[in-house]
């Protein structure tokens, strides 16, 4: 019997691993952190194919169109993962597998003069129309953005941006980026629920028209809450949802200043004065 439970669980462990092992599922990121981390975006067609190593393919890209950092050339060669279109179709290997002929829209990492496809590349039948001018390449982003960049930023008012507090204002923005190819308008939907209740306490739609691929823009709204707790702010965008949480403390005095101090200096004082009196108690004697 003891042989007969050790083969079931040898089956499901081997079971479990035959499915979960071979899929290939990476989370998904925020466009701008797919833009920002690259050093090189462009739109090109494949001229060739050949293989590079066991696990990747080198392609020859005519290239239709710079996202960033434009070249001088109008041909460039990658190296990207993966072999088999076979397994790409079936969920199981990167989406970065691409057959003469084919499109693609193509992330780019500089390796010591080689460009590597990043994962998050992939196919695409279309062009950005209109294309990005100069001006919309030259555009301010931070530098090194990491998996954990969130388009959502909440932060109190200007005057007293590192405070919140109940009945002051926050101020929520939105960095929208339109990763369509053709030029869009989208409703941002601001919303604030009260974390304890789950009551929706504030709502707002702001409109934006954003051009293809690198269209981007800092969408903003503000809320006043009126006590102190825990708050859900949620931003609906192109069909998905981000949520965060606000909280806002009880006691909203000014949370940097040390309230010890001003009694510090009361008794730093007291202590000069005993110390002088002790002193000339002593020499009196």
């Amino acid at each position: 019997m003891k042989t007969l439970h050790l083969s079931i669980i040898i089956i499901s462990v081997i079971a479990c691993m035959m499915v979960t092992l071979p899929a290939y599922a990476p989370p998904p990121i925020p466009p701008q952190v797919e833009y920002f981390n690259s050093d090189v975006v462009l739109i090109g067609k494949v001229i060739s194919a050949t293989l590079f190593s066991p696990t990747q393919m080198k392609y020859e890209i005519h290239v239709e169109q710079y996202l960033k950092n434009p070249q001088q050339q109008d041909k460039i060669t990658v190296i990207a993962d993966g072999t088999n279109k076979t397994l790409v179709a079936q969920g199981l290997a990167p989406d970065t597998v691409f057959d003469v002929g084919q499109r693609a829209i193509l992330f780019l990492k500089n390796d010591h003069g080689d460009y590597n496809a990043w994962w998050f590349s992939h196919s695409t039948d279309s062009l950005c129309t209109p294309a990005p001018t100069p001006a919309d390449l030259n555009f301010d982003y931070p530098k090194s953005v990491d998996n954990s960049y969130e388009p959502i930023h909440i932060e109190a008012t200007k005057s007293n941006s590192y405070l919140f507090s109940a009945n002051q204002p926050v101020v929520i923005s939105y960095d929208a980026w339109n990763r369509h190819f053709t030029t869009m308008t989208f409703d941002v939907g601001f919303e604030v629920k009260n974390g304890t209740s789950n009551n929706v306490i504030f709502n707002d739609t702001r409109q934006v028209e954003l051009k293809p691929c690198i269209g981007h823009q800092t969408v903003t709204t503000s809320f006043v809450p009126k006590m102190a707790g825990t708050y859900e702010v949620d931003v609906i965008f192109d069909n998905s949802l981000l949520g965060t949480t606000l909280e806002i403390p009880q006691n909203h005095s000014h949370p940097f200043v040390m309230p010890e101090f001003p009694l510090a200096i009361v008794i730093l004082m007291i202590s000069f004065v005993s110390i002088i009196t002790f002193y000339r108690m002593k020499f009196r004697k």
